[in-house]
């Protein structure tokens, strides 16, 4: 009979300021998936427009097609 294993606590040691990003790019490796997120700035006149970086994600690709799959149903249902 298989034992179930419960997962690990989740701890956050550093305190992590969310990040608002209004768009995103993103590389596909073979094990890897790299995703930066940016914000665009709002621009005065003359201003050039300008996209910051806000988050840097790296990720295995098995954790990505998982966030993937509950983007989707999120999505689906409507719900936060």
């Amino acid at each position: 009979m298989a034992r179930s294993i419960a997962e690990p606590a989740m701890t956050e040691p550093l305190v992590l300021m969310p990040s608002f990003a209004t768009g995103f790019d993103m590389e596909v490796c073979s094990e890897f998936v790299r995703i930066v997120f940016w914000d665009d700035l709002l621009t005065l006149d003359g201003d050039q427009p300008e996209r910051r970086i806000v988050q840097r994600l790296i990720m295995p690709a098995e954790t990505a097609r998982k966030l993937l799959k509950e983007l989707r149903r999120a999505a689906h249902k409507g719900g936060h």
